[in-house]
């Protein structure tokens, strides 16, 4: 196998830009994260991570996933990530967290889609600029697929005036991250569910409606 993408997605966001750089990319296969089976080893000549933004950095998911994968040789890593607001320190955290398995971040894209953070007073953008987000999501693909294949270093610009509240970012994802488990005590599913199957995962403990 020559690529590989694993992905975490909670409402079907960072698997959307999942499918679409595996179909530009080529010979590529996607895989959850939660359903990897972590006693296999992973052999890819580019191996990407889609995933999120929570709380300014990673979901717990992605933390875990990087600290138990075991993996062959030295693969060209890279990741995707969706953010609805601001994407903080997802991209220095990934990078520190790779580089503690000995491995390298080569490569980074942050795409901003409809916001959808349901636990606080956020509210979903209107259609028009969600279809605007996508329309710019979609026009990056190609790029972004062609920078993956030749293996090029790319990470996204960040303006310098951000970079000393980073520490701000950690705090704020680590404070949260302890939280997340019991946020979603009070879910429930209505009639309203469409049954896609997206946010169904052993970890979220919900099924869909017959």
């Amino acid at each position: 196998m020559k690529n590989i993408i694993f992905y975490f997605s909670g409402t079907g966001n960072s698997l959307y830009v999942a499918e679409k750089i595996a179909e530009k990319l080529g010979d590529c296969e996607i895989q959850a994260m939660v359903k990897f089976d972590f006693k296999q080893k992973i052999t890819a000549e580019r191996i990407g991570l889609a995933f999120p933004t929570y709380y300014w950095g990673l979901p717990n998911i992605v933390k875990d996933f990087i600290a138990k994968i075991q993996v062959s040789g030295s693969p060209y890593f890279f990741i995707c990530y969706t953010y609805g607001g601001y994407s903080g320190v997802t991209m220095h955290m990934t990078r520190k967290l790779l580089k503690s398995r000995e491995w390298e971040l080569k490569s980074a894209f942050g795409f901003q889609l409809p916001q959808n953070f349901i636990l606080s007073s956020f509210r979903v953008p209107k259609e028009e600029m969600q279809q605007e987000e996508f329309r710019k999501a979609n026009q990056r693909f190609p790029d972004v697929a062609k920078i993956i294949f030749e293996k090029d270093t790319y990470f996204e610009p960040e303006p310098l005036h951000v970079r000393p509240f980073h520490f701000i970012g950690y705090r704020l994802n680590s404070k949260q991250s302890r939280q997340i488990p019991s946020k979603d005590s009070n879910f429930v599913i209505s009639k309203a569910c469409k049954g896609c199957g997206i946010c169904i995962s052993p970890l979220t403990g919900l099924k869909t409606l017959n």
